[in-house]
C-alpha cells in the first residue's frame, strides 16, 4: 500500500483561494556513516542524532545512517562515526569492526571500547550532577551547565580540542591522534554542539577563514500579521543587521490581490535588507499525484519571480534531507539552504537511511540557545563554520529586544553577498558576485519604491483572504 502524505497548500482566497550550485540526489555512496545504538527518545541526549546529522551536512559531507546491529561492511566510507546514547558497551562484533576501520574514525560517547582506549591512552570519569564549565580552543568560556552521568577526559595522548571543567578536575572535550578521534558527549542545546563542530571542523579539514554568521526571521507566511512583520523588518534595519526570511509559500491563485499583498510585504522585507528563502508547504497525511510537490516549489518560486522578488535558497525542517521525494522535487532548484530542527512529528513520503546535500547549507542554531551559551559579554562568533541564528516572529517584544542587542554585538554578515543559484524550469535566479538577477534581468526598481504609499492605498489585508485548501500528493 503506498504511503500518504497531504500537502498542507497556502492557497489566496479565489475560486479556490488561497532550497554555491545545486542540490541533487546522489546515487553515490555517502562518504560518512554515523553508527548509533538509541535515539534515546525519552533521556537527555534526544534529537542528537539528527543534530548530528544536521552538523555533518553544514561541513560539506553526505550522510549514511545506521542503527549498531546494522553496521555490517565499513569499508566504504571515509569517515564513520559512532554515536553512543546507551550507558552498555559496545558489542564485541562492532568493537572489532571499529578496529579494522582504516579511515578516520570518531567516537562520541561514555564507554569507547578498550582497544580505542589504549590506543589514546584515555582516562574516562563519569561525572554525575555536576557544573560543567566548557570552553573552546580560541578563548571562549561558555556560561556553566548542568549535566548529569557526563563523561570527563583526565588522561589522554593526543590533540585536545575543547575543554571541560568541573570544581575537581578538568581535560579536554575531545582528543584525536591520526585517525582515531574521542569526544565526551553531544546533548541538543548545550555548548557541546560549538565544542563539536570544532572536532568535525578538524577531522573534515573544513578551511578556516573569517568566521560567517547570519540572522533568520522565522514564521513569516501568508497568514501572519503584516504589521508586525514590517516591525521586525524595521528593527533589523535600524539596527542595520542584514536578514534572512524564511517565508512561506503561494503556489497558486497568485494573481489574486491578497496575493499581491503578500508579494508586496516580500518586497518590504527585501528593501529593508532582508533575503528571501522559499519555506516549504507543510506536510500531513494523504494521498497525491505524481511530481506534485515539484510543480508546487516551482509555481512558489515563479510567483516571486514574475514578483521582482529573489529567493536565494530554501528552508526546511532537517528530515526533509532524509527524505528521496523531498530532495528530488523540493530541495532540487536550490543551491543553498537553512535546515532547522524538526519540531513536529515527521512526515516522510519516500524516507531513505541517506542525508543528501551537495552544497551550501550553514549550520543553523536557535538564538535564544546562543545567548543562552555566551552571556551578555561575548561578542565573537563561536563557531569556525558559517552558521546561522533563527528568531521567530512571535518572539515577545521584551525577549526580542534582548536579542537584538546581542547580534549588535555579533558580526552578522549580508547571506546575499554570497553566490547563489534557484532554477526551475521557469526561471533562473543568481546571486553572484553580489549582484543579483531574475531570468538574467535585474529586479525592476520600480517595483521596489515608494512601497509605504502602495500599502496606505490598499485597503487593509484581512485573514479572510485566505483558506487552507487540502490537496492529495501520492508517491
Amino acid at each position: 500500500m503506498k504511503k500518504r502524505i497531504l500537502l498542507i497548500l497556502f492557497i489566496i482566497f479565489s475560486s479556490v483561494c488561497l532550497p554555491h550550485t545545486s542540490f541533487a540526489v546522489s546515487n553515490e555512496q555517502p562518504e560518512t556513516v554515523v553508527i548509533y545504538d538509541s535515539l534515546d527518545k525519552q533521556g537527555a541526549k534526544n534529537g542528537n542524532v539528527d543534530l548530528l546529522v544536521r552538523m555533518l551536512i553544514s561541513v560539506g559531507t553526505s550522510v549514511k545512517l545506521m542503527q549498531a546491529s546494522e553496521a555490517k561492511n565499513l569499508t566504504f566510507y571515509s569517515h564513520v562515526i559512532v554515536l553512543q546514547n546507551e550507558p552498555a558497551d559496545l558489542s564485541d562484533e562492532l568493537s572489532q569492526k571499529l578496529k579494522q576501520v582504516q579511515e578516520t574514525l570518531l567516537f562520541i560517547g561514555e564507554k569507547p571500547p578498550n582497544w580505542l582506549r589504549e590506543a589514546l591512552h584515555l582516562k574516562i570519569e563519569l561525572l554525575q550532577d555536576a557544573q560543567l564549565q566548557m570552553g573552546n580552543d580560541r578563548g571562549t568560556n561558555f556560561v556553566p551547565i548542568m549535566a548529569s552521568k557526563t563523561p570527563l577526559v583526565t588522561q589522554f595522548t593526543g590533540d585536545p580540542i575543547g575543554k571541560v571543567q568541573t570544581t575537581n578536575s578538568s581535560g579536554p572535550f575531545a582528543v584525536k591522534q591520526g585517525k582515531r578521534s574521542y569526544a565526551s558527549f553531544l546533548q541538543k542545546d548545550t555548548p557541546s554542539e560549538a565544542l563539536l563542530l570544532d572536532v568535525l571542523t578538524t577531522l573534515y579539514k573544513v578551511p578556516v577563514s573569517a568566521p560567517q554568521q547570519f540572522v533568520v526571521l522565522r514564521d513569516v507566511n501568508p497568514f501572519v500579521d503584516f504589521k508586525q512583520v514590517k516591525k521586525r523588518a524595521d528593527s533589523f534595519y535600524q539596527a542595520n543587521l542584514p536578514f534572512l526570511v524564511s517565508a512561506g509559500p503561494v503556489f497558486q491563485n497568485t494573481e489574486s490581490l491578497a496575493a499581491k499583498r503578500y508579494a508586496d510585504l516580500l518586497r518590504y522585507l527585501e528593501e529593508r535588507g532582508g533575503r528571501i528563502l522559499v519555506n516549504v508547504p507543510v506536510v500531513s497525511a494523504g494521498a497525491s499525484k505524481p511530481d506534485e510537490l515539484e510543480r508546487v516549489m516551482q509555481s512558489s518560486i515563479h510567483f516571486l519571480a514574475t514578483n521582482e522578488i529573489a529567493p536565494l535558497g530554501v528552508s526546511a525542517e532537517d528530515y526533509w534531507l532524509q527524505d528521496a521525494i523531498y530532495r528530488s522535487e523540493g530541495l532540487l532548484p536550490f543551491s543553498s539552504g537553512i535546515f532547522f530542527p524538526s519540531q513536529k512529528a515527521k512526515m516522510f513520503t519516500a524516507k531513505t537511511k541517506e542525508a543528501v546535500f551537495t552544497e551550501d547549507a550553514p549550520f543553523y542554531l536557535d538564538g535564544t540557545a546562543y545567548q543562552n551559551w555566551i552571556g551578555e559579554t561575548a561578542k565573537e562568533n563561536l563557531f569556525q563554520v558559517p552558521t546561522v541564528l533563527g528568531i521567530s516572529l512571535f518572539e515577545k517584544d521584551e525577549k526580542w529586544n534582548q536579542l537584538l542587542n546581542m547580534l549588535k554585538k555579533q558580526s552578522i554578515q549580508d547571506y546575499g553577498k554570497l553566490d547563489h543559484t534557484v532554477t526551475t524550469k521557469l526561471d533562473t535566479i543568481q546571486f553572484k558576485a553580489g549582484q543579483v538577477t531574475i531570468n538574467g534581468k535585474e529586479p525592476d526598481p520600480k517595483l521596489k519604491s515608494d512601497l509605504k504609499k502602495q500599502q496606505d492605498e490598499q485597503p487593509k489585508a484581512s485573514l479572510t483572504d485566505f483558506f487552507l485548501f487540502n490537496r492529495k500528493f501520492s508517491v
